[in-house]
C-alpha cells in the first residue's frame, strides 16, 4: 500500500506526485556508478518499484544500487574513492534455485559468486569492498579487507540463532567470502604457508 502523499516528505511527494504520471511500462534510466570497472552502469526503475520505496516495503536490487551509486558519490567527495569499492548484490547473492539433487550445480553457483568477488578485489587493488548480501529476505552489509582476512558485517535481523547460522552469518555467506578472500590471496601470492581463518567481526 502506498501511503497517502501528505504524509510523506516533501522531496518524496514530489517523487509520489512523478511516479503517479507514469505508466505501467514506463521506467527512469539511473546512472550508476559504485567504483568497480565493468560493474553494471545503469539500472531502470519502474513506477512499481518506486512506490515500495514510498511505502517502506521490501527493497530490491534497484533500490540497493541506486543507493550504492550516491554512498560511492558521498566516498569521492570524502576523498575516499581508493579506499571502498561497492560489488553488486545479484552478483552475489543466490538468486539461482536449485532441486535437493543439484548438488554440483549449487556449488557451482557459489563458486562463480565467489570468483565475482574475487575478480573485483584484483582488478581494483583496493583495501576493501562493500557488499551488501540478500539472504532470508532481508540485506546483510559486509566490508571485506581480503588483505587481513576481516570482515565485518551488519545484520539488522541478528540471526544469531537462526538455523543454518554460524555465530550470526549464515554459512552461505560465510563459505561464499571465505572462498572469495583465499582465492584473491592466492592471485596475489598472499597465502601463508599456516592458513589463517577469516575474522567476522559483527558491527553493532
Amino acid at each position: 500500500m502506498v501511503p497517502h502523499p501528505e504524509t510523506l516528505p516533501p522531496d518524496l511527494q514530489m517523487l509520489h506526485k512523478y511516479a503517479s504520471r507514469m505508466t505501467f511500462q514506463e521506467q527512469i534510466n539511473v546512472h550508476i556508478d559504485i567504483g568497480i570497472d565493468g560493474q553494471t552502469t545503469h539500472i531502470y526503475i519502474g513506477r512499481e518499484e518506486i512506490f515500495q520505496l514510498l511505502a517502506q516495503e521490501q527493497l530490491g536490487v534497484c533500490h540497493i544500487m541506486t543507493y550504492m551509486s550516491l554512498w560511492y558519490c558521498r566516498c569521492q567527495t570524502l576523498g575516499l574513492v581508493n579506499m571502498f569499492g561497492f560489488l553488486c548484490p545479484s552478483g552475489i547473492s543466490p538468486v539461482a534455485k536449485f532441486k535437493k539433487g543439484d548438488v554440483n550445480k549449487a556449488m557451482e553457483h557459489r563458486m562463480d559468486r565467489s570468483r565475482y568477488i574475487a575478480m573485483s578485489l584484483t582488478d581494483q587493488q583496493q583495501k576493501e569492498e562493500s557488499s551488501l548480501h540478500h539472504t532470508m529476505r532481508h540485506w546483510i552489509l559486509c566490508v571485506i579487507d581480503p588483505y587481513n582476512s576481516i570482515v565485518y558485517f551488519m545484520d539488522p535481523l541478528h540471526n544469531d540463532k537462526n538455523k543454518g547460522t554460524r555465530n550470526g552469518v549464515c554459512e552461505d555467506l560465510r563459505t561464499l567470502i571465505e572462498t572469495a578472500i583465499l582465492l584473491f590471496q592466492s592471485e596475489k601470492e598472499m597465502q601463508k604457508k599456516i592458513k589463517i581463518n577469516t575474522k567476522w567481526l559483527q558491527v553493532q
